[in-house]
């Protein structure tokens, strides 16, 4: 079977000598090596152009030029490829000499579409390699059957590349992740070759690292892929936020000291969990460092991407195919806007006609005092509307829009209870 390896570049001067060295010195050479170039403009093509004149290679290059993301080029370098298996690297890597020869090897099998191989990197120092287990999946954590490929090392046929739609032209970022996902979705054979290794070279500071990590996130909420791990992230800030608030309201020192000792916590917790791959007393600086740009990362990108991916045209299209829920959800949303203020007490009327916010925010200021809303005088709510409630409010009391403390009673400090109220039941629209 022809194969054909492909890569994207752009402004590579810095890397893409040893790249090329990596390809020509293979055990096994591929048959042709196709190169799309995004418009670089520095030294990178003149640098392809002298090791490959200079080569004593049969192997064939061919470096093709195309404005626009990863995926256009690497669409555009498998439309010419003329060979049937497409071997898919970066350009910021440095292939080990076995790659082809091992990447290559299970399609003996002709039952395998995909062949997906591992990355491992390089570290220049003590940074970087501290940076290497938040990026790479280290060897000790592989496992066969949910391992990914990704286009710094995988394999596959031209036609399962069809079969699949091919790369996302949408997508700048991770698309190769994306890609992974519809293979899985058309129900490829992906095996897992552990000596296909390909050398990655780690980002060389903090900018860099945060660049990188915000791109992974913009991605993955541009594909509409929300990893567990990015879920966590973000209900461990909410929460931190959320104990925040607390101590700044109660100014308590026995709370204080247990928020410092939950930091400590998480802090311990960066270290011990990839300390052993780094073995340098830095680590104790580097790791608790790359956790904390990695998550702001993540969520910066995540949250750009979801706002991204809503357009006015996109919801008015949601909005049609979903018209029934549409409808529903519209005729409830004008109900308690138009209600929003019916009941609750001003200076007109100081007491209350229903006392449903009265408990409710009776039962808040349990929990935040006892941890629990479940007392004489306070509604039955469930802890998850409590605990949101709380968070809904914390902008508008740090914007000294409200002060729920300054209410002493149900007759006391009328407007206050007011504004207080309606906030409650804008929390319970957006709960509902």
């Amino acid at each position: 079977m022809k194969t054909t390896l492909i890569t994207t570049i752009f402004n590579e001067e810095k890397n893409v000598g040893k790249f090329i060295d990596s390809i020509l010195e293979q055990t096994e050479l591929p048959d042709e090596v196709v190169i799309v170039d995004g418009g670089s403009k520095d030294k990178t093509l003149e640098i392809i152009n002298k090791k490959t004149k200079n080569a004593l290679s049969k192997t064939k290059f061919y470096i093709l030029i195309k404005k626009g993301n990863r995926s256009v080029g690497r669409n555009e370098a498998i439309k010419k490829a003329s060979g049937d298996l497409i071997l898919s690297t970066d350009a910021g890597c440095i292939l080990d000499k076995n790659w082809v020869r091992n990447i290559i090897a299970p399609f003996r099998n002709k039952d395998v579409d995909v062949v997906a191989g591992y990355y491992k990197g390089i570290p220049r120092n003590v940074f970087q390699k501290c940076l290497i287990p938040y990026v790479l999946i280290m060897p000790d954590k592989i496992n066969e059957e949910n391992f990914l490929p990704a286009t710094r090392s995988m394999a596959f046929k031209k036609s399962v590349w069809k079969k699949a739609g091919r790369f996302n032209e949408k997508f700048s970022h991770n698309e190769d992740f994306a890609f992974a996902n519809k293979l899985k979705e058309i129900n490829a054979k992906i095996v897992f070759a552990e000596g296909a290794v390909v050398n990655w070279i780690p980002r060389k500071n903090i900018k860099e690292a945060f660049i990188m990590f915000f791109r992974f996130a913009l991605g993955d909420a541009q594909a509409i892929i929300f990893r567990d791990k990015v879920i966590y992230i973000f209900l461990r800030y909410l929460l931190a936020i959320y104990l925040l608030f607390i101590g700044i309201v109660f100014r308590s020192v026995f709370f204080w000291s247990f928020y410092i000792v939950l930091i400590l916590i998480y802090i311990g917790w960066s270290i011990f969990k990839n300390y052993r791959y780094v073995g340098k007393y830095m680590g104790f600086v580097y790791l608790p460092l790359l956790q904390v740009n990695s998550d702001l990362a993540v969520m910066l990108g995540t949250i750009v991407g979801i706002v991204q991916k809503v357009s006015i045209k996109g919801v008015i299209e949601t909005i049609y195919k979903n018209r029934g829920l549409s409808f529903i959800l519209i005729v409830y949303i004008i109900s308690i806007l138009s209600v929003i203020e019916w009941g609750i007490p001003n200076f007109s009327h100081p007491f209350n006609y229903h006392m449903d916010e009265w408990h409710f925010s009776q039962a808040l200021r349990a929990f935040l005092k006892y941890g629990t809303g479940s007392v004489s005088g306070a509604a039955s709510i469930p802890l998850f509307h409590i605990v949101s409630s709380i968070i809904f409010i914390i902008p508008f009391y740090l914007l000294r829009i409200v002060n729920p403390f300054a209410i002493k009673s149900s007759v006391t400090n009328l407007q206050m209870q007011h504004i207080f109220f309606v906030i409650l039941r804008l929390h319970t629209l957006f709960y509902g």
